[in-house]
Order: C-alpha cells, then structure tokens, then sequence
C-alpha cells in the first residue's frame, strides 16, 4: 500500500518480487511494473530506502 502525498492509502500489485544482495549492492525486481514513488515498494522487497546512501531505480517507460 502507497505511504505517501500522492497515493497515500491505494493498494498496488507488483506481482513476485525478487531480491538480489551482491556485496553492498542491493537490487529488487518486481514481476509486473509499477510507479516507484513510495519508499513501501522498497519495503515490500526487503529493502529499507531510508538506510541507503545511493538509491536508483530502472524503469523501461
């Protein structure tokens, strides 16, 4: 579910989710796409957006 200003409440399905851990580098992969504009859709993964000094995101729109 969105956390923030602009979804705030609305539900999304990025299907499986898939995380990767190679040394420091972290990586997330969703099976269906969606607007990464939530740091939830990083804790869905695993991932905690707040802790991390760089945080990119790949997108194929």
């Amino acid at each position: 579910m969105f956390d923030g200003p602009m979804m705030r409440g609305m539900h999304v399905d990025v299907g499986p989710i898939a995380y990767l851990r190679i040394d420091d580098v972290r990586v997330a992969v969703s099976s269906v796409r969606a607007p990464m504009n939530c740091r939830n859709l990083f804790r869905m993964a695993g991932i905690q957006p707040e802790k991390m000094r760089i945080l990119e995101i790949q997108t194929n729109d």
